[in-house]
């Protein structure tokens, strides 16, 4: 979502929350109503920033996703004299914007999920794959520069190796035809998040120290935007994405 008006950092500024509100789904923008939606713990929060203005018996209702790059605008006249509640009508779009989601994952999965191979012979490999449950990618195998990643993430956290939840999610972070993921780990048979809805994984970023990957660059082809390589950074290596 992008504004040819004014600059990015003002619109980046713009299209942010400002305050909360006693009701979990709403929030406050500049001038926007926000619309939260999503299972807030158990999925990703999607704001909709919505405006509605009436004019005798004409209605307008719009909304922005960001995180989507998409919108809608809803127009009504009604016959009655006074103008329609396009509330109802909002709901339903909202609707449409989780089909949105769904879609732009099996996107992003085009563009980044695979097998990743070193060329220097020390066993270099990565598989990235779309999860079956929840966001982000699952780093499902990580041998750079000779080292398994995923095993030294393991025991850096205490976490028993099978039971490591190891995912990449996107920042904003990107330069030219680099993008930076950023990962997050967390151990599958913990208590803390057993039958509860919270999500405290966050607060975690960046503790297990330096020498842990937690930090992911994907170069893309500058035409198509799809991966085509993969290395973390502080490690030498750069992993090559096979054929599809």
């Amino acid at each position: 979502m992008k504004s040819e008006l004014i600059s990015a950092s003002a619109t980046r500024r713009w299209l942010q929350p400002i305050a909360d509100t006693s009701n979990l789904r709403n929030g406050v923008g500049r001038p926007w109503e926000i619309y939260h939606a999503g299972q807030y713990a158990n999925s990703t929060v999607l704001d909709v920033f919505t405006k509605n203005g009436y004019a005798g018996a004409y209605a307008s209702y719009f909304g922005l996703s960001p995180d989507l790059g998409a919108g809608f605008a809803i127009l009504s006249h009604d016959t009655s004299g006074t103008a329609a509640d396009l509330n109802a009508y909002a709901d339903i779009v909202s609707l449409a914007l989780l089909d949105l989601e769904a879609l732009a994952a099996a996107e992003a999965a085009a563009y980044y999920s695979g097998n990743y191979t070193g060329q220097s012979g020390n066993g270099d490999t990565a598989v990235i794959q779309s999860p079956s449950d929840g966001y982000g990618f699952v780093v499902a195998d990580l041998v750079v520069d000779g080292i398994d990643l995923r095993n030294q993430t393991a025991f850096a956290a205490n976490i028993e190796l099978e039971n490591l939840d190891f995912r990449i999610y996107p920042s904003n972070v990107v330069q030219g035809t680099k993008h930076l993921f950023v990962a997050v780990f967390q151990d599958k048979k913990a208590p803390v998040d057993a039958d509860t809805p919270t999500c405290i994984t966050w607060q975690e970023v960046g503790s297990l120290g330096e020498n842990i990957a937690d930090q992911f660059i994907f170069d893309t082809d500058r035409t198509t935007g799809l991966a085509q390589s993969l290395s973390v950074l502080g490690r030498r290596s750069t992993l090559m994405r096979g054929a599809s």
